[in-house]
């Protein structure tokens, strides 16, 4: 009995995304595929599995190497990149907590990191970091991305309890950071009844200080 040809559809392999079975030359198969950075393109699919071809244009982070008029060192080329590695590529590690949760990147910059670059602006410092807000469940897309901070991003993530005070919300490790009293004080206080005003009043904390704080959190000038 001949051996019945593996069909690759639906895989990810490195960098590239195989969409649909294309056709055959001889025993080789080919393959509709797309690559991390939204180009299109029939590949052999001994050539993906093999890893001799890893995508259209990823040559790897190389100083000095140009893909898509930007050196792969560039940091917003990386921060493009590995938004859309994370969301459409079920072989990356992350995907289960972006791609596998439905986030997903526009069509505006999935295809286009001019597009991304000009709707986001450069990184202000190396430590800032491609955040979703104001919705952490949303997707990639204008209006919901900024280049936040390492303290902005731990304030935005899923696991943060959310507490308000005179309008203002911020996350509980922001609370305490701000009135000076340690977390569990507040989780545990808040499981007995004592209200996050409570510690406020308590510590004498003003109103002034909680704006101050919030703005220079979120960089609100």
């Amino acid at each position: 009995m001949a051996k019945i040809a593996e069909d690759l559809s639906g895989s990810s392999f490195n960098y590239w995304k195989i969409i649909s079975y294309s056709h055959s030359v001889g025993y080789q198969r080919y393959y509709n595929c797309e690559c991390i950075c939204g180009n299109k393109k029939v590949v052999c699919g001994k050539s993906i599995k093999q890893g001799q071809s890893k995508s259209c244009c990823w040559i790897g982070f190389q100083p000095g190497v140009k893909t898509h008029g930007e050196a792969n060192k560039s940091r917003e080329y990386v921060a493009w990149q590995a938004m859309k590695y994370r969301c459409l590529f079920p072989s990356c590690k992350a995907y289960k907590n972006y791609g596998g949760r439905g986030i997903t990147v526009c069509d505006r910059w999935k295809h286009s990191f001019e597009n991304f670059l000009s709707d986001m602006g450069r990184k202000p410092t190396n430590k800032n970091s491609l955040d979703r807000y104001p919705n952490n469940n949303g997707n990639y897309e204008p209006g919901n991305c900024r280049w936040a901070t390492m303290q902005q991003q731990a304030c935005n993530t899923r696991g943060n309890c959310i507490f308000e005070y005179n309008g203002i919300s911020m996350s509980q490790g922001n609370w305490c950071r701000v009135i000076g009293i340690h977390r569990d004080t507040l989780r545990v206080g808040s499981k007995k009844g004592k209200t996050l005003e409570y510690y406020i009043r308590r510590k004498n904390i003003s109103n002034e200080r909680i704006i101050n704080y919030f703005n220079s959190v979120y960089n609100i000038v």
